[in-house]
């Protein structure tokens, strides 16, 4: 149920979602950053629910470390809301 759930949202997400999400927790990220999260979001999601962690340190080096340390902040708010 919860991954239905998840991809009819993925299903609609697009590239502006992502930016009006990064603009509401203000983070400043590079073109490169976006493409790249979107791309992850969209595409692998079903590996991120699985181990995020594990993901993120994966694409870390694709990251700023300011983006890096705030994607582990919000992982941490939010991921047992899932």
């Amino acid at each position: 149920m919860r991954e239905k759930i998840i991809k009819m949202y993925i299903d609609k997400l697009t590239k502006q979602d992502i930016v009006n999400y990064i603009n509401k927790n203000n983070l400043i990220v590079s073109n490169n950053e976006i493409d790249l999260l979107y791309n992850s979001i969209k595409y692998d999601y079903i590996n991120i629910l699985n181990n995020p962690i594990n993901y993120l340190n994966n694409i870390k080096n694709k990251l700023s470390i300011s983006t890096y340390n705030k994607l582990l902040e919000l992982y941490t708010k939010y991921y047992h809301l899932l």
